[in-house]
């Protein structure tokens, strides 16, 4: 279970996603244009998927009984990583059904063709069916974000999401109560779709429109993190920080036509994000435990292989996971999950993107 005040907070943070220039027919969640963005939190998953692996056999319990969940005080994520950040924190989901349902629902939508609107309309009825088969309701009753019974039995989860008003200034939706700057108490799915969705379908929350932080320089969710984490846990001796990134497709256009204007963008979130997590790297103090994972190399080619999405970008996490000193650094982290653990406070991942 989560420890608590005055002990060691654990934090998870979910990245977003990378944009990578494909085919038109390969848009996702209804992206019109030429360029889209498919990495999603795939790779994330596969490095969180072994993260609980290896903990699940270090406590002795099956894949299914070692739930984030029942790890972390705290879960946050931005883009798809907000997507996943509910469903393992609010909803309470294994990793392996997390993953499964992200697969079935981003297939439903990729590989049908239909107009923006009606892949955002799919996306609803999608993840509304989701949370009803998670909770046990019906349509008409789906559970809010804010829940003080499930709050018993799952973590704090906060997930970002941009006001069309202001992109430069995310919205954070909580699972739990926030004395200043509290949004709707939305229903799950809603905040799913907020998190996630593209600027050409945003979603309305309370009269305003929401739409994905990710694509204004916001996947990056650490400095919410902080923030929040010293608001909920005041008294909170040390902080262990586990962040996982997207992937990083890198910076090559497979499409000669795209424009420079689209690859210029990429690079731009790609510096943003690591200007971030060096310069948390540099001021964290002593009472700050940070593990950082992101699949850098290999992503480059799943463009190649568009019929093959996400099976090719497990292929490249599993190869990340694989270098020893990436599965050192992860045993590391576990071993200060378990609380385990006198290895040093910093442990940072140099990358090219988060």
């Amino acid at each position: 279970m989560p420890l608590s005040l005055g002990q060691v907070i654990h934090i998870l943070i979910i990245g977003g996603f990378s944009i990578c220039y494909i085919h038109k027919q390969f848009l996702d969640l209804g992206i019109d244009g030429e360029y889209s963005h498919t990495t999603g939190a795939s790779a994330s998953l596969a490095v969180l998927r072994e993260t609980m692996r290896r903990l699940a056999d270090d406590e002795k319990l099956t894949e299914d009984e070692a739930l984030p969940c029942k790890y972390f005080d705290l879960i946050m994520g931005s883009g798809h990583g907000g997507w996943v950040a509910l469903m393992l924190g609010r909803l309470g989901m294994p990793i392996s059904r997390a993953m499964q349902a992200y697969k079935s629902i981003l297939e439903r939508i990729t590989q049908i063709n239909l107009s923006a609107q009606d892949k955002a309309q799919l996306f609803e009825f999608l993840v509304k069916r989701l949370v009803c088969e998670e909770t046990g309701c019906h349509d008409l009753e789906e559970p809010r974000l804010e829940d003080d019974a499930s709050f018993q039995t799952h973590c704090r989860t906060a997930i970002l999401a941009s006001t069309i008003g202001n992109l430069s200034a995310p919205a954070l939706f909580r699972t739990y109560h926030a004395r200043n700057n509290r949004r709707a108490n939305c229903f799950i799915s809603e905040a799913i779709r907020a998190s996630s969705t593209p600027l050409t379908s945003p979603v309305t929350i309370d009269g305003e429109r929401f739409v994905s932080s990710s694509h204004f320089g916001h996947s990056n969710a650490i400095d919410f993190a902080l923030s929040e984490t010293a608001k909920i846990f005041p008294n909170a001796e040390t902080q262990l920080i586990i962040s996982i990134g997207s992937g990083h497709p890198g910076h090559t256009s497979f499409e000669p036509h795209v424009g420079s204007s689209y690859e210029e963008a990429t690079i731009r979130l790609a510096q943003d994000a690591e200007r971030r997590s060096e310069e948390f790297a540099r001021r964290a103090d002593s009472s700050i435990f940070y593990y950082r994972f992101n699949v850098e190399q290999g992503l480059q080619a799943y463009c190649a292989d568009a019929e093959n999405i996400q099976g090719t970008i497990l292929t490249h996490a599993n190869a990340y996971l694989d270098r020893e000193e990436v599965s050192r650094r992860l045993d590391a982290a576990i071993s200060q999950l378990r609380g385990k653990s006198s290895q040093p406070r910093m442990s940072s991942c140099h990358l090219r993107g988060f």
